[in-house]
């Protein structure tokens, strides 16, 4: 059996210290934001032709609307998100500029974000 190993005491209490911050600030929600993943897709496709935000008691959200080329891109981060950043990509078909705001509306509304299943209504394609 081999000897025990013996760390020195400074070692052992700056582990210590490293593990309860580490857990502190898991416990403490993220500390970060989507940032990254959002220039990775306005490089891919530019800047979103519509941003939708909302943010309540530290959870944070950034919906990317990309009309004419079929993609939604919903960013999430902060309170309740696992991770720094969780991003849903919802796809539909393409609407060209000057689409009625009634149609925008129902596209919106028939996305659902706790699936992240995409259900559309029939509006005339």
């Amino acid at each position: 059996m081999p000897p025990p190993v013996h760390m020195p005491r400074c070692v052992g209490r700056w582990l210590v210290a490293a593990l309860l911050l580490a857990g502190l600030l898991q416990a403490a929600g993220c500390d970060c934001d989507c940032g990254d993943d959002m220039k990775e897709v306005r490089k891919k496709y530019g800047s979103p032709e519509e941003v939708y935000s909302y943010s309540s008691d530290g959870y944070y959200s950034r919906s990317w609307w990309y009309w004419s080329r079929g993609v939604q891109y919903e960013f999430t981060w902060g309170r309740h998100v696992s991770g720094c950043c969780d991003v849903s990509i919802f796809t539909f078909p393409p609407i060209n500029y000057g689409v009625s705001q009634a149609i925008k509306d129902s596209l919106m509304a028939a996305r659902d974000p706790q699936d992240r299943v995409v259900i559309w209504h029939e509006i005339g394609w």
